[in-house]
């Protein structure tokens, strides 16, 4: 009751960047106090947009479940300062957290892009992406303007190579799932991809793969042009083949996630590899003798079917005799 809000807002940052060494029962007890007196606590009711962006980030990345009240009053609060008076890096921290607590609403989410639009340019790589993971994952409309709005910006910041492997990933994860394209960010995006492909984890290879297959398929805004997507796709198909595959899942591995995406995207592509679809049986049936039965297992029954809906368009396209299935497992 004592705290004031910027000390507050230090203490659960920190807390969220584990920082510090309290038992993993200590967090939730203390977010679950905080919860019981949000109403009362002037750390939140005379907290500046800043340390209120800060909060609700904390209890959105600790995963709090008793933060509903939290998310509320901080909502109203940031309602009383208005939206417009916010900085990019709080608009998007709480886009972000509204988005990922599952509490992000027409209403509040219009305001958000409202003021986000005209100070677009002053938002730096994480803060787009975070603004966009948001609207994507969020079922809220008018999604389109924004969008539109962070594209001339986020090209900018990726022909600098200013964005790193996950920014992209997630960037174009976004657009994707928004179905939304752009004529002049995705060629920057694909041209960044294959000029860094050496550092690019299989996660972000496959979702960037993905994200172009994605929108070749649902988008009302065609990409014109196969060209650029067939080298991201060999691009991918190639750094699978020539990786070392054992079993050990980390951030290294194409897992199954990664390789049925990956072969996926080929296929809405056009882009088939026999060779690729022999390895990834191989990684694939390894999980599968490897899964538990728990929520934590790495593989699923929609990766054994994007395997095959890739291996019959393999098929379809004429099999082993197919010229792309050739040229990629060279």
């Amino acid at each position: 009751e004592y705290f004031r809000p910027e000390g507050l807002a230090s203490v659960l940052v920190a807390l969220a960047h584990g920082g510090p060494q309290l038992s993993l029962e200590a967090i939730p007890a203390l977010l679950d106090v905080i919860a019981g007196k949000v109403d009362t606590l002037r750390a939140i009711q005379e907290s500046a947009p800043s340390e209120l962006a800060q909060l609700v980030w904390a209890f959105a990345t600790l995963r709090s479940e008793n933060a509903a009240r939290v998310f509320a009053t901080a909502e109203r609060r940031a309602w009383s300062l208005g939206w417009a008076s916010m900085s990019a890096r709080d608009l998007s921290m709480f886009a972000w957290s509204f988005a990922a607590a599952g509490v992000a609403n027409e209403e509040t989410m219009h305001a958000i892009a409202l003021a986000a639009i005209p100070q677009i340019a002053s938002f730096d790589p994480q803060g787009l992406t975070n603004l966009c993971w948001a609207f994507a994952e969020s079922d809220v409309s008018g999604k389109r303007a924004l969008f539109a709005s962070v594209a001339s910006v986020a090209k900018d910041y990726i022909v600098k190579d200013e964005c790193s492997g996950r920014q992209l990933a997630n960037l174009s994860w976004a657009y994707a799932t928004a179905a939304c394209w752009h004529e002049a960010l995705f060629p920057a995006l694909l041209e960044a991809a294959e000029r860094r492909q050496k550092e690019l984890l299989p996660a972000e290879q496959a979702c960037l793969l993905w994200s172009i297959a994605v929108l070749s398929d649902v988008s009302d805004e065609k990409p014109a042009g196969d060209s650029l997507h067939g080298r991201l796709a060999a691009m991918a198909v190639r750094n699978f083949l020539g990786h070392i595959h054992t079993y050990r899942p980390n951030l290294h591995a194409w897992g199954p996630r990664e390789v049925s995406n990956m072969l996926w995207s080929c296929a809405v592509l056009g882009f088939h590899s026999e060779a690729s679809l022999i390895l990834a049986a191989r990684i694939l049936q390894e999980a599968w003798a490897a899964r538990t039965g728990a929520p934590t297992d790495l593989i699923s029954e929609r990766h054994l079917a994007q395997w095959y809906t890739a291996a019959v368009a393999w098929s379809l396209e004429g099999g082993s005799s197919s010229s792309s299935s050739s040229s990629s497992s060279s």
